[in-house]
């Protein structure tokens, strides 16, 4: 058991960096040409989402072929850390929080696709109807909203049992939730700082489970050891 969960730290540590560095390149395009994905997961007027779309086609594939690569790291590193907290938290909270990452997951997939097929059809001479982005806009905003439900599960099924594990608990159920819904509600003059509070806070999420997963990893051995010693002066 030792072993497995040594190695699905080392797997959760992996996939974080990876997931990490995935966000910080996406971030870094975004922010050095001014092409995001969020503004085409909105509806507005299909006119202006044409000619945006059109103008910014070859860096939002970019950004759409590191955000599949994303998805795939996202996916197995919550599978991963999951493994490694349900030995200290709620294992039925984490599981419920893994399956709504993956329908998550699974959301973003086609999200993405549909953005590709979308970008394509429109460089062919197709135009963009209201219906068709109003789509768009149910599809992204239910995968966040499940990421959020997702976020909020695996918060409550961490461990608690130190201030620090406490404090990483909060950070990963509180604050994507308020930014995410905030964002729906706020003038567009705060979308794009949301958005990038919304990139630090997955971006903080990983960084801080990589480092937590090893504070289990160590709480596991310190158990292990005053449970050794116990057994020994018996």
């Amino acid at each position: 058991m030792q072993f497995l969960h040594d190695q699905h730290v080392v797997l959760t540590r992996l996939w974080a960096g990876i997931a990490a560095l995935l966000l910080i390149g996406m971030m870094g395009v975004s922010l050095a040409t001014g092409v995001a994905q969020e503004p085409f997961e909105l509806v507005r007027d299909p006119a202006a989402y044409r000619s945006d779309l059109l103008a910014s086609s070859s860096w939002l594939k970019v950004i759409l072929a590191m955000d599949s690569l994303f998805i795939i790291a996202y996916a197995s590193f919550f599978l991963c850390f999951a493994r490694v907290a349900r030995q200290y938290g709620d294992a039925e909270m984490l599981r419920l929080g893994v399956m709504a990452i993956l329908a998550t997951a699974i959301l973003d997939v086609i999200e993405d696709q549909h953005l590709f097929a979308l970008t394509d059809s429109l460089r062919l001479g197709e135009g963009v109807s209201l219906g068709v982005l109003r789509m768009q806009h149910v599809l992204s905003q239910t995968k966040f909203h499940l990421s959020y439900m997702a976020t909020v599960f695996v918060a409550m099924g961490l461990p608690r049992r130190t201030p620090v594990e406490l404090a990483f608990a909060l950070a990963v159920g509180v604050p994507l939730p308020l930014i995410g819904i905030f964002r729906w509600v706020a003038p567009a003059a705060f979308q794009f700082p949301l958005v990038v509070a919304q990139w630090l806070a997955f971006l903080g999420g990983f960084l801080g489970a990589a480092l937590i997963a090893g504070r289990y990893s160590a709480a596991e051995s310190d158990s292990r050891s005053e449970q050794s010693d116990a057994a020994g002066s018996r």
